[in-house]
């Protein structure tokens, strides 16, 4: 599952990223970075079979989720703006909006499991 979250992320993330970097958004750039890297590592982990992170891994997923968490309100309250205006030449950020909530949702979803399965992992390793 988390395998498939990460390709999932990692594909999403990669077409976010193109479009900030094109309509020239700094910031969706920026937020973006931590969380490609975080896939990446936990997608190699994943492959090598081997889920155990280090200290560093867990802050850069708590990072993860922070930045998931920001950008799921401040889209939230623009996809409810959009919503309510109803106005056709917003067609693209309405979908773009929703995408990226779709994105965050995953990313904190992928990440709080990652995080449990490597603490069941290293406390399945110290109990043998």
């Amino acid at each position: 599952m988390i395998k498939y979250s990460s390709y999932f992320n990692l594909f999403i993330g990669i077409i976010l990223l193109a479009l900030s970097r094109n309509n020239q958004n700094s910031f969706d750039f920026l937020a973006i970075l931590p969380i490609l890297l975080f896939n990446w590592i936990s997608l190699f982990h994943l492959l090598k079979n081997n889920l155990k992170f280090g200290s560093w891994h867990f802050y850069l997923g708590y990072t993860c989720i922070f930045l998931s968490v920001i950008s799921i309100a401040a889209n939230g309250i623009l996809f409810t703006h959009l919503f309510f205006l109803k106005n056709t030449t917003i067609e693209f950020s309405f979908f773009l909006i929703l995408i990226r909530l779709i994105f965050d949702i995953s990313v904190v979803f992928q990440v709080i499991t990652a995080i449990k399965v490597s603490k069941n992992l290293s406390l399945g390793l110290q109990e043998n």
